[in-house]
């Protein structure tokens, strides 16, 4: 509750300056790094990100060190888990390509589709940081412009970027 409040007078405070800023509907954004070996870092958390601050995460992912990066919608850590109930926005790979999905309105890792592209495996990080991970290539980009998009859409509204394709 006084989380709520603080919020609330933060807002009012700002309308009595003449500014505001837009409460973004991301809460927190929470990137895992590793040792080159594959061992983990700690999490790096930003709670309340600006969209700045989540884009230079985002450029930041490199599918080694830091190949992994969660927008959740909660700032209460017992609703950010990986499982199919805590809202989130997940972004893998780095370095040129990257898989995204979303699990929330209903879909469990939704994903970004590639429609002209087809089944065939794309390595996003590799086997010694989290067993790795690939994906076919219809569900990977190779355009940050695509990634930056339907993040910075997920991050002030919530939901799934509608210019772009989903499955």
């Amino acid at each position: 509750m006084e989380r709520t409040a603080a919020r609330d007078a933060a807002v009012q405070v700002s309308y009595l300056f003449g500014y505001q800023r837009a409460r973004m509907h991301v809460r927190v954004v929470e990137t895992w790094a590793y040792h080159s070996d594959g061992r983990r870092r700690a999490p790096e958390k930003v709670t309340a990100p600006t969209w700045e601050q989540i884009e230079a995460a985002i450029r930041r992912l490199d599918g080694l060190e830091r190949p992994i990066l969660f927008l959740w919608a909660s700032d209460d850590p017992a609703l950010q888990m990986v499982d199919e109930f805590s809202e989130r926005l997940e972004v893998l790979g780095g370095a040129g390509v990257w898989w995204l999905a979303g699990t929330f309105g209903g879909y469990f890792q939704r994903r970004l589709l590639d429609p002209v592209r087809g089944p065939e495996e794309v390595e996003l990080y590799p086997r010694q940081v989290e067993l790795g991970f690939g994906a076919p290539a219809r569900h990977v980009t190779r355009d940050i412009g695509q990634v930056l998009l339907a993040a910075r859409h997920y991050a002030e509204h919530g939901g799934f970027e509608p210019a772009l394709p989903w499955e």
